[in-house]
Formats: structure tokens, C-alpha cells, sequence
């Protein structure tokens, strides 16, 4: 059960939802999943209530941003893959693109696709201006897909952690 809001997205594969309180259950799930927490959680298990509170937060960006956390799911079909979305940077005054995806879909496009099309939200629907990210050094996985849709800033620290930043800026030529 999502959030009710407009901001529902379907590409030819998928259909994103933004992460309400009904969704809880199933991205504790999925943020527990070893090879997904390895790297959003550096590999702790979270408890069900920080969960909780990632979902408020992401309600709260709705409705005060316009932009927060997405549900995603196969077009046709109800079980929870995946999450993508933003949070505000805290490291940054912009949008930080988030995603994961449980380890059975990984190689499908799948990620790369619920990204692609939370980028057009953000520069189309919302018309912002930029748009960052950040991946551990060794998220091979995420480095790729990060390099395929934004650009590399820099190799430093966030966290205490070897990071790599990246940023998109909107193209000003499709405003025309």
C-alpha cells in the first residue's frame, strides 16, 4: 500500500510508488538482505523501526519537496524489487539519488531503468537543477550505473568511508 500522491510512475517494466507506511514491511525486507545492506547500511541490520523512520522522512520530502523514496515493482505485479528515489544530501543542497534492488533481479536493467526514470522526474516533472550521488569505492555494481547516468565528481570520504560522488545537471536545451 503506497503513499497517495501523483507522483506514481510506470516505464515499460516497472512501476514506481512512493514509500508509505504500508511499505514498511517489505523494505525492512529488502534492506536486510545481506548483499543490499552490504553497502545502504555498511552492512548492519537495521532495526524495523529505522525503517520507519526512512519512510516518514521520505513522506515528509513529498510533501515538502516534491520528491522522496519510490517502491518499485515488476509492471504487472505486486511484490516489492526494489527502492529508488531521493532524500535530501546531507552532504550537499540538492537531491541525493538512492537506489537498491534485491539481489534476484540484479543483471535485468531493472535499477538502471527505475533511475533513468527518477532523473526525468526530477529535471522534467520538477524542474530542478542538479541531482548527486554517492556509492562506495568498492559498489562496483553502483560505480556502473552511476557512471553510465551522471558524471563523477570526486573519490573522498563521506562517513568515514572511500566514496564516490557524482552529480547530473539538468539539460537546459530540452527546456525548449
Amino acid at each position: 500500500m503506497a503513499h497517495e500522491t501523483d507522483a506514481t510512475i510506470r516505464t515499460q517494466r516497472l512501476t514506481l510508488r512512493p514509500a508509505g507506511p504500508g511499505d514498511i514491511e517489505a523494505l525492512h525486507s529488502l534492506w536486510t538482505e545481506p548483499d543490499v545492506r552490504r553497502y545502504l547500511w555498511d552492512d548492519m541490520v537495521i532495526p524495523r523501526s529505522r525503517v520507519a523512520e526512512a519512510v516518514e522522512r521520505s513522506t515528509d520530502e513529498w510533501s515538502t519537496r516534491r520528491y522522496g523514496i519510490w517502491t518499485v515493482h515488476p509492471a504487472a505485479e505486486e511484490p516489492l524489487i526494489g527502492f529508488c528515489g531521493y532524500r535530501h544530501a546531507d552532504w550537499r543542497e540538492a537531491p541525493e539519488l538512492l537506489f537498491g534492488f534485491t539481489r534476484g533481479v540484479w543483471g535485468r536493467g531493472y535499477a538502471r531503468e527505475a533511475a533513468r526514470a527518477a532523473l526525468d522526474y526530477i529535471f522534467g516533472t520538477l524542474g530542478l537543477a542538479e541531482v548527486v550521488a554517492a556509492t562506495d569505492e568498492a559498489n562496483v555494481a553502483s560505480r556502473t550505473l552511476l557512471d553510465h547516468l551522471m558524471t563523477f565528481e570526486r573519490r573522498g570520504e563521506l562517513e568515514g568511508l572511500d566514496t564516490c560522488f557524482y552529480h547530473a545537471l539538468r539539460d537546459p536545451v530540452q527546456d525548449r
